[in-house]
């Protein structure tokens, strides 16, 4: 992980530094575009594999939202990052890969995720041994961890914390009459 933690920040830095020189002649939408599709998007590359490591190899990755905040905002190094971040409405590194867990986990339940991923992930009511837990009814997740050389990550580790998440997505549906 920590090659693929070291390329990452490696090509963000870069792209950064082609964004930093063009700053003064786009504006701030043109700006925050070119950040969010030239770097935002190599962060969110493969980080629900990022589950479980230490917080010092994500601060690596969040050093890269800090940057990039700076340079949409044309703010000096030194400024406080927090309400950038507020502002631009990014989520800190820990907090994107969580929410990327869970929209997989909610699209292989709900049917739209992969064949591969919905196959392994499955409702607790689903799992014949557990039918007789108190905690059936706790809405909880069951998969079939998938071992890595450092051992199970994604989703045997994830899936379980789901609803313990602080982030809380709503579903909102609405229908149209035509």
């Amino acid at each position: 992980m920590t090659t693929h933690i070291s390329k990452s920040v490696s090509n963000c830095f870069s792209a950064m530094r082609l964004i930093r020189s063009v700053r003064r002649s786009v504006s701030k939408a043109v700006l925050l575009s070119l950040v969010t599709a030239l770097v935002l998007s190599r962060v969110d590359y493969g980080n629900a594999t990022l589950a479980g490591l230490p917080a010092r190899q994500l601060c690596r990755l969040q050093s890269i939202l800090h940057a990039a905040a700076w340079i949409v905002f044309r703010a000096r190094k030194f400024d406080h990052v927090t309400p950038l971040l507020c502002e631009l409405y990014w989520l800190r590194i820990p907090e994107r890969i969580t929410f990327k867990l869970s929209c997989l986990v909610f699209q292989s339940l709900n049917g739209t995720a992969p064949v591969y991923l919905a196959d392994s992930i499955n409702r607790a009511t689903d799992v014949t041994t557990r039918r007789s837990l108190r905690s059936i009814n706790s809405g909880r997740c069951s998969s079939d961890s998938m071992q890595h050389d450092r051992g199970s990550r994604f989703p045997g580790c994830c899936c379980p914390c789901m609803e313990q998440s602080t982030i809380v997505c709503h579903v909102i549906v609405v229908t149209v009459d035509f």
